[in-house]
């Protein structure tokens, strides 16, 4: 990660998975959530393998019972939705639900426009992304062994019965109810 600016005396610094983690100070959020911490993300590749969306988007799935006053606060600003395996974000550590507040020190106006950004900067890009304190994700995925191809409801009786299947409930592309089933969370 790059180096992180000196933190005030309350601050506290720590480094997670190459990037530099910085705790918030109160009045430095720029009217984000207080209390979460900052962090920088260098990236060398041409792409950085992840969605931005805006919290209203994401407020009836990835959001679903995060509060009103948290949704409205981070406003128009890029949230990370999803980020693939084996890209940039998520070897650099870019959780979902972070916010992403600068892109080589300009700030995004929405998600649109820091894709935009991120594509057109020279490499490497810095990121600069903010970790909303007591963000609720909502995420349901996982490996399943799965049994699908039959009308019978009853437990298969071999394991030629069951397939392996990531299964995703909800998230970015869904309703909350709805399921989606992929050869494997690369294919997601």
């Amino acid at each position: 990660g790059t180096p992180t600016p000196a933190a005030p005396a309350a601050a506290h610094t720590q480094s997670t998975t190459g990037n530099n983690h910085r705790l918030v100070a109160a009045g430095e959020n720029h009217g984000l959530p207080a209390g979460g911490e900052t962090y920088s993300a260098r990236i060398n590749t041409p792409q950085l393998g992840c969605i931005f969306f805006t919290a209203r988007e994401l407020e009836r799935n990835l959001l679903q019972g995060t509060s009103t006053d948290v949704v409205d606060a981070l406003g128009n600003r890029p949230l990370v939705a999803f980020t693939g395996v084996n890209t940039a974000s998520f070897a650099s550590g870019i959780g979902i639900g972070d916010v992403l507040v600068s892109v080589n020190g300009e700030v995004p106006a929405d998600p649109r426009d820091a894709s935009r950004m991120i594509r057109a900067a020279p490499r490497p890009v810095n990121l600069r992304f903010y970790s909303v304190p007591n963000l609720q994700v909502k995420r349901y995925e996982a490996n399943c062994m799965v049994k699908y191809d039959t009308r019978t409801k009853e437990a298969g009786s071999s394991a030629l019965d069951w397939k392996a299947k990531y299964v995703v409930v909800g998230g970015i592309i869904a309703e909350p109810w709805q399921m989606s089933m992929y050869r494997s969370r690369v294919r997601w």
